[in-house]
């Protein structure tokens, strides 16, 4: 059916956008990775393919640990800015 189809194109469009703002070191492409994932869980699922479907729910939480930590990483490297008088 037409709906497997949009998700399967919109996973692989979701994982390369993921790997071209990984390469950039964006926080975010996490958010896309785990959306692909996402879409490959359910187009699994619909195919009765129970186990690719879980171990695409488990990459889908690894993507918000990912984009947690990477948030996290990214506000303890901004640097601070003080005025100092001597």
């Amino acid at each position: 059916p037409q709906v497997l189809l949009f998700l399967e194109i919109s996973s692989v469009v979701c994982v390369l956008a993921y790997l071209f703002l990984v390469s950039k070191q964006n926080a975010n492409a996490w958010l896309l990775g785990g959306m692909g994932s996402l879409f490959s869980l359910i187009f699994f699922y619909w195919q009765h393919l129970y186990a690719s479907a879980f171990l695409n729910g488990v990459y889908a939480f690894q993507a918000l640990l990912g984009y947690k930590t990477w948030k996290q990483a990214n506000q303890a490297l901004k640097p601070e800015y003080r005025w100092s008088w001597w």
